[in-house]
């Protein structure tokens, strides 16, 4: 249902009720206020992000030219729809199986693994331990590995 059209004619009646009561009034003027200085502090310290779903912003800080990517980022166990959509479809899922990991780490280039947060203990520690983390938010976590030279 759409509801919108019933707030101006709820808005007045609430301000005929209530327009002898001064708490209401000021709690009803400081609360927009109050809204967007919590919004322009978040904004300012950018800690909105680590509660951002999304992936675009992990993808954005990777600093990546997409046109010019030989390899794609890996996904593990799923692919998101935002990083299918910011990384321009350069993705790819993956398993960590053996073969899997043995082919990301003779790739002469970094490769971008993306793992759910709540996932990464699957992951076991000899494997992990050719990544390193380069960025997370509270779903998501990136990982880099940058080939060993011999």
């Amino acid at each position: 249902t759409y509801v919108l059209p019933c707030t101006i004619p709820m808005a007045l009646l609430l301000v005929h009720w209530w327009k002898d009561d001064l708490g209401v009034v000021r709690v009803a003027a400081a609360f927009p206020i109050l809204s967007f200085l919590a919004f322009v502090v978040l904004i300012a310290t950018n800690q909105w992000r680590g509660s951002m779903k999304s992936d675009a912003y992990m993808i954005k800080s990777l600093n990546i030219d997409h046109s010019s990517m030989q390899y794609p980022y890996y996904y593990w166990k799923n692919i998101s729809f935002s990083g299918t959509f910011y990384s321009e479809g350069n993705v790819e899922l993956i398993y960590l199986k053996p073969k899997e990991v043995k082919a990301l780490l003779e790739i002469d280039q970094p490769v971008y693994l993306f793992v759910k947060n709540k996932e990464t203990k699957e992951i076991p520690d000899r494997i992990l331990k050719h990544f390193t983390l380069v960025d997370s938010n509270n779903w998501r976590s990136v990982y880099v590995t940058t080939p060993e030279k011999d």
